[in-house]
């Protein structure tokens, strides 16, 4: 059972559910456990980043900023954004992102560019899909 907990300023917090709900389950259909997905709506994240993620294979955190740079984000893009960050959740959950090593398929990336290690090219090519299918 995916448990979602939604905190923080943001409009349509039934729909978010909805929409987290279809992604996780669009993403992991056969997973066979209770996980929890805390999902903090937060004025701006930490280092200036419109979402960050981290978690275990139970236990997901996601933060999401409202605006950036002062300005409002829109909420379509708060939602691709979050399905970016629901991406990382899926690879938390699956083990193929450890929290400690930051390793995708006993592969370490320390050096290679944030942009360009495995699990955020995995984010990124899904990131759009999700939200036209699930959002949109």
């Amino acid at each position: 059972m995916i448990n979602i907990y939604l905190t923080g300023q943001v409009a349509q917090k039934r729909r978010i559910n909805t929409y987290v709900r279809s992604v996780l389950t669009y993403l992991m259909p056969r997973l066979q456990r209770d996980i929890e997905i805390y999902i903090k709506v937060t004025k701006d994240c930490e280092g200036g980043v419109c979402g960050l993620c981290w978690g275990e294979r139970n236990e997901v955190k996601i933060h999401l900023s409202r605006e950036s740079e002062g300005v409002k984000i829109p909420l379509e893009e708060m939602m691709q954004t979050l399905a970016h960050e629901l991406v990382h959740a899926k690879q938390f959950i699956k083990g193929d992102l450890s929290p400690m090593m930051r390793k995708y398929k006993n592969i370490y990336h320390a050096k290679t560019p944030h942009s360009k290690q495995p699990w955020e090219l995995e984010a990124y090519r899904k990131e759009k899909k999700l939200l036209q299918t699930f959002w949109l």
